[in-house]
């Protein structure tokens, strides 16, 4: 126990300073590209896909534009690069079921959700550059804090520790259970990826496929309708929609049921059907 609280003495500040070292080269960076005018105040400057910007007015009608552009995109600002104040631009998105995000790259990177407002995402820009300084300060009174209460443990650090045994056992049993919340986390994750696989699989199906019966095939025709580019963008209001478009054609209860358990971009549930269903007939006999 003594060895480890030894390292941990040594290793807390250590890799607190090292972070704290590259911060404040991003902060150089920054201060080094950062100017101002005859009057004092700084001069507004970016740079995106190889266009600098000095007005930011400008600036937002480009994001405007690049928004606008790829308004049909999970990820609208994916192409987007730059630099700003000497750091550099780029977005990240890694699917199924995450936000696109602006990055900010320099020594230390930065992330910050984009947003469909133009302006909010210079905003981030920028916040994101000046949170370097607030942080490097933070940083230092850590590694402050840090060094105090070594310097007041170095007593405790030259005498055993007098619950070795009960502590190690803590501490396997705490593996164990990080172990296992691990492997409760992955199984949701993989959960997640094949919905997104299944809802990707009937969306292709819906445009590619033959439909099995007569009331697939009229499922099909009203999803082609009102279907955008992503499975996403199919909801319960559409399956209630379809399932009121499907009775209003003639078809049966367990037929519509069969063909929304089936073929549905939602996915829904048997329990989700049924209670769709049931719901439209309430609402067809009170009228």
């Amino acid at each position: 126990m003594t060895v480890r609280r030894q390292t941990l003495a040594k290793q807390l500040p250590q890799d607190a300073e090292n972070l704290l070292v590259k911060i404040q080269a991003d902060i150089e960076t920054v201060k080094k590209n950062t100017f101002v005018d005859e009057n004092g105040q700084e001069k507004f400057s970016i740079i995106l896909n190889g266009k600098t910007f000095t007005d930011k007015k400008e600036a937002f009608i480009f994001i405007a534009e690049f928004l606008k552009k790829n308004s049909n995109s999970r990820s609208p600002l994916h192409g987007l690069s730059g630099e700003y104040k000497g750091l550099h631009i780029s977005t990240a998105f890694e699917p199924p079921f995450l936000h696109e995000e602006l990055v900010l790259d320099g020594q230390v990177s930065s992330r910050k959700n984009s947003s469909a407002v133009p302006g909010d995402n210079i905003n981030h820009i920028i916040e994101m550059a000046n949170w370097r300084t607030k942080y490097a300060q933070d940083k230092q009174n850590e590694i402050e804090n840090l060094r105090d209460k070594i310097a007041t443990a170095k007593v405790e650090l030259q005498t055993p520790f007098p619950l070795q045994e009960e502590f190690d056992q803590l501490s396997l049993q705490s593996a164990e259970l990080t172990h296992l919340l691990n492997e409760d986390a992955n199984s949701a994750e993989r959960d997640k990826e094949n919905l997104f696989s299944e809802k990707q699989r009937r969306m292709q199906a819906i445009f590619d496929s033959q439909p099995d019966s007569l009331c697939e095939k009229y499922f099909f025709d009203f999803a082609r309708k009102n279907l955008n580019s992503s499975a996403d963008d199919w909801s319960t209001t559409l399956d209630k929609k379809a399932i009121s478009f499907l009775f209003d054609e003639g078809f049966s209860k367990d037929m519509i049921s069969e063909a929304i358990l089936k073929s549905s971009p939602a996915v829904p549930s048997k329990e989700d059907v049924f209670n769709m269903v049931e719901e439209r007939n309430r609402r067809v006999a009170a009228s």
